[in-house]
Formats: structure tokens, sequence, C-alpha cells
């Protein structure tokens, strides 16, 4: 498998995330805590916490999210009442059931940390590129960045999965910002190709290391 192949299949497992997110009503911090959850039940608020890396508050406000959502149950600690164990509910145990049958339960963790990575590496990016750049504008330079060799517009509209006009809009912007090198054929003036430039390079040469793909992703 090519880098690039890697990272149109990343982008599809993306979108199949996202997807199980918005039909469950869940943000991707909720949906962290599901899949910590379903192996960990029956666990405090303090090792929900630690195992996450959130912060206290963060915490309690996805517990308060989930308990109204019906997705997990809160229980009294038998040693100390005062304390709650958190473990999801059946309605839970569908939604996570669902993650599993679209993503595969061993790949479920794995595309959840890319996608968050993918997140991080967005604003990393944006902060280099001292500009806001869409998510599509940012996928756009990662198959680009994976590609290494100048890809026609249909190759790229192929690998992002967006409709051809949205991502001619996106390509133009990014040239405009000297991300990409956009050039027409010398036979066919309709043929246009894009590639990195060389400050596109190496923003994505540094923003791109998280995902290792210079490797594949498999």
């Amino acid at each position: 498998m090519t880098r690039l192949d890697s990272t149109i299949d990343m982008f599809r497992e993306f979108d199949e995330l996202v997807g199980t997110i918005r039909r469950n009503v869940l943000t991707l911090d909720t949906l962290a805590m599901m899949l910590w959850l379903e192996p960990h039940p029956r666990s405090s608020a303090g090792e929900i916490t630690r195992a996450l890396s959130f912060s206290p508050s963060k915490t309690t406000r996805c517990i308060r999210q989930l308990i109204d959502l019906e997705l997990i149950e809160e229980q009294l600690q038998p040693d100390d009442l005062r304390k709650s164990l958190f473990s999801l509910s059946n309605r839970g145990e569908n939604a996570a059931f669902e993650i599993s049958r679209k993503l595969g339960a061993p790949s479920k963790a794995r595309t959840l940390e890319n996608y968050l990575t993918f997140r991080e590496c967005h604003a990393q990016a944006c902060r280099l590129i001292g500009r806001q750049v869409s998510d599509l504008q940012f996928r756009i330079l990662l198959v680009l960045h994976a590609a290494q060799t100048p890809l026609c517009v249909s190759d790229v509209v192929r690998a992002v999965s967006s409709p051809q006009s949205s991502t001619s809009t996106a390509l133009k912007t990014l040239s405009g910002c000297k991300l990409v090198n956009l050039t027409v054929g010398k036979n066919d003036a309709r043929m246009v190709h894009a590639v990195l430039s060389k400050r596109g390079r190496q923003i994505l040469d540094v923003v791109a290391v998280p995902f290792d793909l210079t490797s594949d992703l498999r």
C-alpha cells in the first residue's frame, strides 16, 4: 500500500467515525469516554480523568452529557456512597457496537487517536501558515504530501472525496497562499496538476510527522 493509499484510507475512516459521532449526538470527547468505559466498566471520574488526560471539569461535563443522553449509568460505590462509578448503559453499549461494526473493533481506538491527532496537526498547520485553512484544504495538503509527485485535480477530488468545484476552489486558495503550485498540461489546458510548493512541503514535513506518512499507516 502506498503512502497516498494509506492517507485516503485514513480519511475514509475519519468520515465513518464522524458520521457515527453525529448519528449518536456525540462529540470526540464523549466518544473517547465511551470507548474507555467499554472495556473499563465501573470506573470512577478520577480514573477516567487520568486515562483520557482530561481536566476534571471536562470529565464532569462529558459525564453529564452522556448521562443526559442515557449512554452511561451512574452507580454509587458500595464502600463510599459519596463517590460514583460509571459504566455504559444498554444504549451506550449499542452505540459502541455500531462503532465497532463500522470501523472494526481492533481499529476503532486507532482511528479515534488518528483523528484527534489530525485535528491537532490541522491547528498546528494553521499556526505555521499564519491563517486558517479549512478541513478540506488541510486534507488536500496531506494528500499532496503523501503523493510526493504532481496530481491532476481529478485524482485529488477522488482522494479527498469532495466535489470537484469545492476541491478546485480549495486548490486555488492554497495556490494563492503559496502552499500549492498549479500547472496546466502542455497538451491539454484543461488538465491541471497540483503539487506542494517549497513552503507547503516545509510546513507539511513538520505537521505530518505524527501520522508517520513516510511509511504505511497500517
